[in-house]
């Protein structure tokens, strides 16, 4: 599974295409965004509390059925509090939490139940890629260690390797909003110049 920072690239990556104004940076959408994309993971939390964090890690927060029931919760939320899209809403917080779900899919997994059972509530299986992606985070099976596990040199090269993967992903949306910017522009100042 990816880090934290892979997630959180996927986040901004989605931030991006998402702007309206892709020359302003909004920094608590920005952090928004990044925590939705890293949900899934807070299935270690009551593992965490029972001593063994990975229990229940890789369940069912790793769907479609909760990524659909998170991006239709949120667009309610944002359809009664911001008057926002309810469609435009949901397909921002479905791609925000499956995107956690998808590169944890592209992953390498090193313990079982091997993969996501991403096609819940359909059915309980697990997938993973045939093609690994994306390395794994090593972490320690004991609470009291889980923390200390996570800064090894071998979590840091997957990290590494994670942006160096998803970097061109940031750059495309980045090339692409700059261009939709200028056409905007060039499109504004004809319409002006005519008038």
């Amino acid at each position: 599974m990816p880090s934290t920072i892979g997630h959180s690239i996927a986040g901004y990556v989605i931030y991006r295409a998402a702007s309206e104004d892709a020359s302003r940076l909004e920094w608590r959408r920005l952090f928004l965004y990044c925590i939705c994309s890293n949900l899934p993971d807070l299935d270690f939390i009551p593992g965490f509390l029972l001593g063994a964090p990975n229990k229940f890690h890789h369940g069912v927060s790793h769907s479609l059925g909760f990524a659909f029931g998170f991006g239709f919760y949120m667009s309610l939320i944002l359809l009664f509090v911001k008057d926002q899209s309810i469609l435009r809403s949901f397909i921002i917080f479905f791609g925000l939490y499956f995107s956690h779900v998808l590169l944890d899919l592209l992953s390498y997994d090193s313990s079982p139940p091997y993969g996501v059972p991403v096609l819940w509530p359909i059915t309980d299986n697990y997938y993973i890629s045939p093609i690994s992606v994306f390395s794994d985070i090593e972490r320690d099976r004991a609470s009291e260690a889980f923390i200390r596990s996570l800064f090894s040199l071998h979590n840091f090269l997957a990290i590494l390797i994670e942006t160096v993967i998803l970097l061109p992903l940031v750059i495309m949306v980045s090339f692409f909003k700059k261009g939709k910017v200028r056409i905007e522009r060039k499109v504004f100042q004809n319409k002006r110049t005519h008038l």
